[in-house]
């Protein structure tokens, strides 16, 4: 899709082409005196702009993201990610950007279970066992930083810190397999009892 050509940006072309749609959004909401989305002709110009500059780079883009495994790379990932690219609605994904919400914070996420356990439409507390597969080489933010913040949230979340890049589950997913099977081992007694709970209240 275009969301996923779009973020397999390296630390180098990240800042460059951020910079330019983000001055461009910064002059445009200047001179419309609110922030409203970019209009949708606008939009889809710098998008396609974008992912004509995205394409031609696909392979060399994802080489960097995947450090430890650069073979994992192939002709079947660069043509799916182009195929999904060409899609007639991988503008609409791109537009689609600026019009989304107000990033929600860690702590926010890992609570929520969405409604799935509480009243209608409202979110109850989740409190049990997390694992959080995070690649430490990942050249798009600050990976070990991102680690660190994520295990002081709360009890019960485990990080396992790998030594790959953006894409992890597709870089090393022989590691990303380990580190879930020990957790679904280490935390069993725990994800037992919780899904024991509700039975018993229903009792």
């Amino acid at each position: 899709m275009g969301s996923a050509l779009a973020s397999k940006l390296t630390t180098e072309q990240a800042p460059s082409l951020g910079g330019i749609i983000g001055h461009v959004h910064l002059i445009f909401h200047a001179f419309l005196g609110c922030n409203r989305p970019l209009p949708r002709a606008f939009a889809r110009l710098v998008g396609n702009g974008l992912l004509s500059y995205l394409r031609p780079r696909i392979q060399s883009i994802c080489v960097n993201l995947y450090p430890t495994n650069p073979d994992a790379v192939d002709d079947d990932l660069c043509q799916n990610i182009l195929r999904d690219s060409l899609d007639p609605g991988a503008i609409n994904v791109m537009i689609s950007g600026t019009k989304l919400p107000t990033p929600r914070t860690y702590n926010e996420v890992v609570a929520a279970d969405f409604g799935q356990s509480g009243s209608a439409g409202v979110e109850s507390q989740f409190t049990g066992p997390i694992l959080l597969a995070q690649g430490i080489l990942d050249p798009l933010n600050d990976a070990k930083g991102r680690a660190r913040q994520l295990k002081t949230l709360r009890n019960g979340i485990q990080v396992a810190e790998l030594e790959g890049g953006h894409c992890p589950h597709d870089e090393i997913p022989e590691k990303v397999a380990a580190a879930m099977v020990n957790w679904m081992k280490d935390t069993k007694a725990e994800r037992m009892a919780m899904i024991r709970r509700p039975l018993q209240t229903q009792q």
